[in-house]
């Protein structure tokens, strides 16, 4: 090979090296960096306190009216499907998905989920939601399997009307004062830092409310949005659920304010 083969063989080497570069900074500014297992936990453009979020169902334009899917805007391929109804509603802050409780309406995720906080992990769970019903439990988010502490499910009016409830098996916590209304918008949700520490939110009001003992949660295939994971007597959602976001950290009570001011359009 002569001296000039060599060094057009180097400058086309060095070339495609410099476009791999470009084209991988190109592919995380994009879509995120994933971790080494290949979960998405980045910035979204144009989606507010974006960075951990490991699901995010906006029930907007990301739901597909023919196949009653509901897209999972984070990358990670967490999309659901609308069991026994594919309705959304047009609501004064956007669009959200509609849960009859009677009909066992519900959004089932997918069997594997991807990210999704295990163990005693840090996370976070928030929502917008539109209840129908205060009287009887209604359940917003839930994941993990039946065994004590593996799962979690956040619901209303367990421990009577108007009330928010972190449920672990037979680790709970609850709030029995919070401000919330029939008919009426509210975010509802939870960070939870590990250890027990937990501090469940309305309105982006904080309580905090420490559980007996540490999380375990197990993935067990069944995540739902509006319904239970419990396949013995399941309860359901009656009402509408908007913004639907999962952590894998637990936010800052700035950035539960920024969630709060800046509802789902």
């Amino acid at each position: 090979m002569s001296k000039d083969q060599f060094s057009r063989q180097r400058k086309v080497l060095a070339t495609g090296v410099a476009l791999i570069a470009v084209f991988g900074a190109l592919a995380v500014i994009l879509y995120g960096s994933p971790t080494s297992s290949g979960v998405h936990s980045h910035s979204i453009p144009g989606i507010a306190v974006s960075d951990g979020l490991v699901g995010f169902w906006p029930c907007s334009n990301a739901i597909t009216p023919t196949t009653g899917s509901v897209g999972d805007l984070t990358g990670n391929g967490n999309n659901g499907t609308q069991v026994n109804s594919r309705v959304n509603a047009t609501l004064n802050i956007g669009v959200a998905c509609s849960f009859d409780r009677d009909v066992k309406q519900y959004i089932a995720l997918p069997p594997i989920q991807v990210g999704f906080p295990t163990g005693d992990s840090p996370r976070s769970f928030f929502s917008w939601i539109k209840s129908t019903d205060m009287n009887d439990t209604l359940v917003i988010f839930s994941y993990g399997t039946g065994g004590a502490r593996q799962f979690v499910i956040l619901n209303l009016n367990q421990d009577g009307p108007n009330t928010l409830h972190f449920s672990s098996n037979t680790n709970d916590c609850g709030i029995t004062n919070a401000t919330l209304e029939n008919g009426k918008w509210h975010l509802v949700g939870f960070t939870y830092s590990g250890s027990g520490n937990l501090i469940l939110y309305v309105d982006g009001i904080a309580s905090s409310c420490h559980l007996p003992e540490d999380l375990n949660t197990v993935l067990s295939g069944t995540a739902n949005i509006g319904s239970s994971v419990s396949l013995g007597n399941p309860s359901y959602f009656s009402g509408q659920i908007a913004q639907i976001r999962l952590y894998s950290r637990t936010l800052a009570q700035s950035e539960i304010s920024e969630l709060y001011s800046a509802p789902p359009g």
